[in-house]
C-alpha cells in the first residue's frame, strides 16, 4: 500500500484524517523541502497497529502521539508539551514556564521570570518571587510577602501584617492594631494598641514595663526570650512543667547537640550496655516513686541526652509530710476592705513605713514553681510571667500549701537554704563592717591630725640633732643622717599611735559581737525557714567509698576461696568489711601528711626567695652612683617585693585548691559531709599559710636576727640580713598587708570571677565559628532547647571557694588590724561588689545547684571562732613587738626626766665605734671621714662600757613590759569577749516568744482533737446497751488513757464482738 505525498495542502482536515488512519504496515516517505517552492509542512509519519506515533520537525518541533493517550513533545523555542489520555500533563519551558495538568484537576506551575503559579481544582495558588517579592494567592484569600531591603510585608484577606527589620527595628502591623518591636542596643520595645510593653536586656538585666505596672527581673545572659522558648520549660503536652533534667551519654562540656533528620547507626561501646541497664533501673525507680518522665526523641551523633522530670503535686505533698514541713494550723481569711477615714489613715501609715519594710511577696506552690521557671536562668528570661505571681501573691491564696516563711528571700527558695545561709552570712558580715570601717577611719584621721604634734617624729626630722647612722650595707654604703628618714617616720605615725591600741581592742570585741550576732541571725533564719526541727540524717556513702569497699570485699572473697580451711571465718570476714578501717586509709593519711609538709616547705621557700630578692636588690641599688636611686632603695625594694609576693600567692592558691581536692580523695571519706569538712580543713590550712606567711615574716621576724654593726648575720656569706626602717617595721607591715589584701581581692575575687567566665564565653563563641554554613543555618532554624544551653554552663563546685575568700579576708581584717586600720573599709568596699558578683555568677554563669537544707554554715563557724581568738594574740604581739607603743610608755614613765617624749629617739639609738668594723665592712669612701661613732637602733651597751655591745638593762625592761602587755591585753580582751557573749543571748526574745506560742497553739490543737475523740467514744458507748466484759474493760482502759493523757496522739483500737458491738 502506498501513501501519497501532499504539496501545498490547503485543507487541514484532509491532513488530520490521513494522520488518524490505521494500517498494518508502515512506510517511510522522505523528500526535501528544497524540491518544492510552496512546501509549508514536512511530515514524517510513523504508524503502527496499536497506535500512532507522529514526529513533526517543523523548525525543530517534534510531536509524538500514541493510541492510549497523546504524548506531545514540542521543542519550538525550548517548549515541551506532554499529554496523556487520562489527563493532560503539559510541561512548557518557554521562558522558564512549566505547566502540569491532570484529569482530576488542573495543576499549573509557571516559572516565568521567577514567578511560580500553582493551580488546582479546589483553588489557585500563585507564588511570585520577582525582585525579592513573594506573592501567594489562593481562592480563600491573598497572601503577599515582600522582603525588599530588609522589610517583610505579609498581606492577607483578613488583614495586613507588616514586619519591618531595618536597622534592628522590628515593626509588626495588623488590622487590629500595630505591634512595634525594637531591639536596638539590647533594648526590646513592644508597642500594641492596648498598651506599651518595654523589655530592656542591657547588662544582664531584664526590665519589663507595662501600662499597669513595672516588673524588674534579671537573667543570666540578659537576652529577650525568643519565640517558642517558653515551650522548652514544659513537656510535649504543654501542661506539665519541667522540674528537673537528667543528663547521660556525655560527649564533653560546652557541646550543644544537633538533631538529625535520619537515623544513624552508632558503634556500641562495651561498657554502654551495663550503663544502659543501670540507667533504666534508676529511671524505673523514679517512676515507681511517682515522678513523670519524658525523653528525647531525636537521634544524636554526639553530645548529651536529656531526660526531663516532672514532680506531681501528690508526690510533693508526700515528701513534705515525710520531711515534716509545717502547714498552717488555722484557716486564713481575707481582710475586709476599709473605707472612709480609717482607710486613709491606714494608707498614710503604710506609705510612711514602706521604706523600712521588706518587699518580699508570698508565693504558693504554683507561683513558686513559676518563680523557678521565670527566675533568672541562662538564656532564660521571664516571658509572659503573671503579675500576681510577682506582685500580688499572698498567703491567703494558698491555704493548703506548705507553710512558707514570711521573710524568706527568693534566692533561698530558688537555690536552697544552704546557699541562702551563705548570702545571709555575707550580708551580716558586710553590715557589721560598716561600724568597724567608721572607727578605722576615725583612727586614721587621728593619726593624720596628730602627726605634726608627735615628738618622736619631730625629733627624727630635726636636722640640728644630726644623728649619724651606721651604713646600711658593707663597703659601698656610706654613713647617713637620721633626718633623711623623716618621711618614713611621719608615715609610720599614721598607723602607729595610741589610738591603734584602742582600735585593736575594739576589733577584738567586734569579732565577738559579729559571732554572737550571726548566732542570733542564724536562729532567726532557722525559725523563718522552718528549719528548727530539722534533724541531721546520716548521709549516703559516697560512690568512691562504696567502690573501694566492694573491692575490699572481693579481695577477701578471693582469699577465702584460695584457703578452703578457713571456711568457718567466712561470716566474720563478711561482717568485718562493712566499713573501711584506719589501716585501709593509712596510705592516704601518710600521703596527706607528707604532701602538706611539702606544701608548707614550698610556701616558706617562696617567702625566703623574696627575702633574698630584697637583700640582693637592696645591695645592688646601694652600689648605684645615682643619689636618687640610693635614696629610694627601701621604698622600691618593699613595693616590688610585695608585688612578687602577691603573684606567688595567687599562683599557689590555685595549686593548693587542686591539691586539697586530690588529697581529700585519697582519704576516701565515707559521706559527702565528711568529704566537705576534710576538704575545707586542708584548703584553709594551705591557703592560710600561703596568704599570711609573708605578713608573719614582716611582723615578727624581719630585723630580729640581723645582728649589730661589726657582727651582722649574713646570707650566703655575702649578703646581710635586712633590717627594719628607723621608724620600725610597722609601716612595712602596713604596706605589705594593704597591697596583698587589696590586690588579692581585686584580682582573685573580682577580676577572676568576671574575666574567666567572659573568656570561656569567647572561647565557645570562637569554636562556634568553625562550623559549616549548613550547620549554622540549621541551628538558626532550630535553636537548641533551654536544657542544652544550661548544660553548657560551668558546673557548681560547692561553696568552699566562696567561703574561703571571705575567711581569708576576715583574717586580714582581724589578725593584723592594729597595723592597718583601713582594712575594714577596703573589705567593706570589696564585699559590696562581691555580693553582686556572686549573685550574678550563681545566676548567669553556673548551673543551678541542687537545693540543700542546712541549719548553719557548718565548720566555717568554728574556723571564724578560732580566728577570732587567734586575732587577740596576734594583735597583742603586733602592738607589743612590732610597734613602738611599749618602748614609748617605758621611756615616758621610767626614763624621761620631764615625763614627756622628748629625747625618745636618742634613748632608742645605741652607739658603735667605727674602729670596731671588720675588715671590708667599713665604707671605702665616705663624705663624713671624721665620723668616729655611728648610731644604730637597739638597746645595747655603748663601746666604752665594760660589757660593750651587750643588751642593756633597758632592753630587758622593755621586753618585760612587752610580755606583760601581751598577757594583760589577751586576758582583758578575752574577758570582754566572754562578757559580750554572755550579755547577748543566742536566741532573740521575739523568736523565743514565738516558739512558746507555737507550742501553746499546738497543745491546744491536740487537746481539741483528743476532746473530740473522747466525745465520740462517749457517744459510741452510750448508744450501746449490751456490752461484753472484755469490751467494757477495753473501753474503760481507753477512756482512762484519754483522760490521763489528753495530749497523747494515737489511735485507740477496739475489738469488734460477734453482736456488732465494740
Amino acid at each position: 500500500m502506498s501513501l501519497p505525498l501532499f504539496y501545498n495542502v490547503e485543507n487541514i482536515k484532509q491532513k488530520e484524517n490521513l494522520l488518524n488512519e490505521s494500517v498494518s504496515t508502515f512506510d517511510w516517505y522522505c523528500t526535501t523541502s528544497a524540491s518544492f517552492n510552496k512546501v509549508d509542512l514536512l511530515f514524517t509519519l510513523l504508524r503502527t497497529r496499536e497506535g500512532c506515533v507522529h514526529l513533526r520537525t517543523r523548525e525543530g518541533c517534534v510531536h509524538l502521539r500514541t493510541r492510549e493517550g497523546c504524548v506531545h513533545l514540542r521543542t519550538r523555542e525550548g517548549c515541551v508539551h506532554l499529554r496523556t489520555r487520562e489527563g493532560c500533563v503539559h510541561l512548557r519551558t518557554r521562558e522558564g514556564c512549566v505547566h502540569l495538568r491532570t484529569r482530576e484537576g488542573c495543576v499549573h506551575l509557571r516559572t516565568r521570570e521567577g514567578c511560580v503559579h500553582l493551580r488546582t481544582r479546589e483553588g489557585c495558588v500563585h507564588l511570585r518571587t520577582r525582585e525579592g517579592c513573594v506573592h501567594l494567592r489562593t481562592r480563600e484569600g491573598c497572601v503577599h510577602l515582600r522582603t525588599r531591603e530588609g522589610c517583610v510585608h505579609l498581606r492577607t484577606r483578613e488583614g495586613c501584617v507588616h514586619l519591618r527589620t531595618r536597622e534592628g527595628c522590628v515593626h509588626l502591623r495588623t488590622r487590629e492594631g500595630c505591634v512595634h518591636l525594637r531591639t536596638r542596643e539590647g533594648c526590646v520595645h513592644l508597642r500594641t494598641r492596648e498598651g506599651c510593653v518595654h523589655l530592656r536586656t542591657r547588662e544582664g538585666c531584664v526590665h519589663l514595663r507595662t501600662r499597669e505596672g513595672c516588673v524588674h527581673l534579671r537573667t543570666r545572659e540578659g537576652s529577650a526570650p525568643q519565640d517558642g522558648q517558653s515551650s522548652c520549660q514544659f513537656f510535649s503536652d504543654g501542661r506539665r512543667k519541667v522540674d528537673y533534667v537528667l543528663v547521660d551519654r556525655l560527649a564533653g562540656d560546652g557541646e550543644v547537640c544537633v538533631d538529625l533528620a535520619v537515623e544513624v547507626e552508632l558503634e556500641a561501646d562495651p561498657a554502654e550496655g551495663e550503663m544502659v541497664l543501670i540507667r533504666e533501673e534508676f529511671e524505673a525507680r523514679l517512676l515507681e516513686a511517682g515522678l513523670e518522665m519524658e525523653r528525647d526523641t531525636e537521634v544524636r551523633v554526639y553530645g548529651p541526652s536529656f531526660t526531663r522530670l516532672h514532680v506531681p503535686w501528690q508526690v510533693l505533698s508526700r515528701e513534705a509530710e515525710f520531711l515534716k514541713i509545717k502547714i498552717p494550723t488555722k484557716k486564713s481569711y481575707d481582710l475586709k476592705q476599709e473605707n472612709g477615714f480609717s482607710a486613709s489613715l491606714s494608707e498614710f501609715w503604710r506609705k510612711v513605713n514602706q521604706p523600712f519594710q521588706p518587699n518580699i511577696p508570698q508565693l504558693g506552690h504554683s507561683t513558686t514553681k513559676q518563680l523557678s521557671h521565670y527566675a533568672p536562668t541562662p538564656h532564660h528570661t521571664p516571658h509572659q510571667a503573671p503579675r500576681h505571681a510577682l506582685r500580688h501573691a499572698t498567703p491567703h491564696a494558698m491555704p493548703h500549701a506548705p507553710h512558707h516563711a514570711p521573710h524568706q528571700a527568693p534566692h533561698t527558695k530558688y537555690f536552697g537554704e544552704k546557699i541562702g545561709l551563705y548570702f545571709a552570712w555575707l550580708g551580716v558580715y558586710t553590715q557589721l563592717l560598716i561600724p568597724a570601717s567608721m572607727v578605722g577611719i576615725i583612727v586614721f584621721c587621728y593619726g593624720c591630725y596628730t602627726v605634726d604634734m608627735d615628738v618622736p617624729s619631730l625629733e627624727m626630722c630635726d636636722k640640728q640633732q644630726n644623728f649619724t647612722m651606721c651604713p646600711l650595707c658593707d663597703g659601698v654604703c656610706d654613713y647617713w643622717h637620721l633626718s633623711t628618714a623623716c618621711g618614713t617616720a611621719r608615715a609610720s605615725h599614721l598607723f602607729d599611735n595610741p589610738a591603734t591600741v584602742f582600735f585593736a581592742i575594739f576589733m577584738s570585741l567586734w569579732v565577738a559581737t559579729f559571732l554572737e550576732h550571726w548566732k542570733r541571725r542564724q536562729i532567726s533564719l532557722n525559725h523563718s525557714w522552718d528549719l528548727t526541727g530539722l534533724e541531721e540524717e546520716e548521709d549516703h556513702p559516697r560512690p568512691k567509698y562504696e567502690t573501694v569497699l566492694l573491692q575490699k570485699r572481693q579481695m577477701m572473697r578471693n582469699k577465702e576461696k584460695k584457703n578452703e580451711k578457713k571456711k568457718k571465718k567466712k561470716k566474720k570476714i563478711e561482717t568485718g568489711v562493712e566499713k573501711l578501717t584506719w589501716r585501709d586509709r593509712l596510705p592516704g593519711y601518710l600521703i596527706n601528711i607528707s604532701s602538706i609538709l611539702f606544701m608548707f616547705g614550698l610556701t616558706f621557700s617562696a617567702v625566703f626567695g623574696v627575702i633574698v630578692y630584697r637583700i640582693v636588690v637592696s645591695a645592688l641599688m646601694a652600689m648605684s652612683p645615682d643619689p636618687e636611686t640610693k635614696s629610694n632603695v627601701r621604698v622600691t625594694v618593699t613595693a616590688t617585693a610585695v608585688i612578687i609576693n602577691l603573684v606567688v600567692i595567687l599562683i599557689l592558691d590555685e595549686i593548693y585548691g587542686a591539691v586539697a581536692v586530690w588529697l581529700t580523695e585519697l582519704e576516701i571519706p565515707r559521706t559527702e559531709s565528711n568529704f566537705e569538712q576534710h576538704l575545707i580543713l586542708k584548703a584553709f590550712l594551705l591557703k592560710f599559710m600561703n596568704a599570711y606567711a609573708p605578713i608573719f615574716y614582716v611582723a615578727f621576724f624581719k630585723g630580729r636576727f640581723a645582728g649589730r654593726p661589726g657582727d651582722y648575720v649574713y646570707v650566703f656569706n655575702d649578703y646581710r640580713m635586712e633590717e627594719c626602717a628607723p621608724g620600725g617595721c610597722l609601716i612595712e607591715l602596713c604596706i605589705q598587708l594593704s597591697i596583698i589584701m587589696v590586690g588579692k581581692q581585686l584580682i582573685q575575687n573580682n577580676v577572676f570571677e568576671i574575666g574567666i567566665p567572659k573568656l570561656k564565653k569567647l572561647i565557645r563563641a570562637w569554636k562556634g565559628k568553625g562550623i559549616s554554613l549548613e550547620e549554622r543555618e540549621e541551628q538558626r532554624a532550630r535553636p537548641p532547647q533551654q536544657w542544652n544551653l544550661d548544660y553548657t554552663l560551668v558546673p557548681f563546685e560547692g561553696l568552699t571557694p566562696e567561703y574561703m575568700e571571705m575567711i581569708i579576708q576576715f583574717g586580714f581584717v582581724s589578725l593584723f588590724v592594729a597595723s592597718f586600720p583601713l582594712a575594714p573599709l577596703f573589705a567593706l568596699l570589696n564585699n559590696v561588689i562581691e555580693i553582686r558578683l556572686d549573685a550574678k555568677k550563681f545566676v548567669t554563669e553556673l548551673r543551678r545547684p541542687d537545693a540543700v537544707q542546712a541549719k548553719d554554715i557548718g565548720i566555717w563557724y568554728n574556723i571564724l571562732s578560732g580566728m577570732g581568738k587567734f586575732s587577740v594574740i596576734i594583735n597583742a604581739f603586733v602592738i607589743s613587738f612590732t610597734s613602738d607603743f611599749i618602748p614609748r610608755l617605758v621611756y615616758q614613765y621610767m626614763y624621761s626626766q620631764t615625763g614627756t617624749m622628748h629625747g625618745f629617739i636618742d634613748h632608742t639609738l645605741s652607739h658603735f665605734n667605727v674602729s670596731n668594723f671588720r675588715p671590708g665592712n667599713a665604707p671605702t669612701s665616705s663624705y663624713l671621714p671624721e665620723t668616729t661613732v655611728c648610731r644604730y637602733k637597739d638597746y645595747r651597751e655603748p663601746p666604752w662600757s665594760a660589757e660593750a655591745y651587750q643588751f642593756s638593762k633597758t632592753y630587758w625592761a622593755v621586753l618585760a613590759a612587752r610580755l606583760a602587755f601581751v598577757i594583760l591585753f589577751q586576758n582583758l580582751v578575752m574577758f570582754l569577749s566572754l562578757l559580750v557573749a554572755w550579755v547577748i543571748p543566742d536566741v532573740p526574745k521575739n523568736i523565743s516568744e514565738q516558739l512558746k506560742r507555737e507550742k501553746t497553739l499546738l497543745v491546744d490543737v491536740f487537746l481539741r482533737e483528743e476532746k473530740e475523740k473522747f466525745h465520740l467514744l462517749q457517744s459510741l458507748f452510750s448508744s450501746k446497751d449490751q456490752r461484753g466484759s472484755d469490751t467494757s474493760v477495753v473501753a474503760t482502759w481507753s477512756l482512762n488513757a484519754v483522760i490521763s493523757h489528753p495530749c497523747r496522739l494515737g489511735v485507740l483500737f477496739l475489738k469488734q464482738c460477734d453482736d456488732g458491738t465494740y
